[in-house]
């Protein structure tokens, strides 16, 4: 049995947010086996900045990425979910 999309939602958090060289998103109910993610700058552009992943939490390293909105697009087998970050150096 699945999550529903506001339960899925409220079981990913991303801290800090807005962020500057790093940001974390949490999966409470989720380990890395069962997520896909992808990351898009506001004008949807796919972007593939640095990560690492451990059981429930995928740390993204921005420092790289300029400064405005991005959305991670995340994935199970049943539900789908957009977040929203900032990145302001």
């Amino acid at each position: 049995t699945g999550l529903n999309n506001s339960s899925f939602e409220t079981n990913v958090h991303i801290f800090p947010n807005p962020t500057n060289a790093y940001t974390n998103i949490v999966f409470d109910e989720f380990n890395k086996k069962e997520i896909s993610f992808k990351i898009y700058n506001s004008v949807g552009k796919l972007l593939n900045p640095p990560f690492n992943f451990n059981a429930k939490t995928l740390r993204l390293n921005t420092s790289k990425l300029m400064n405005g909105v991005y959305f991670i697009h995340i994935e199970t087998n049943n539900n789908a979910l957009i977040k929203r970050f900032t990145v302001s150096h």
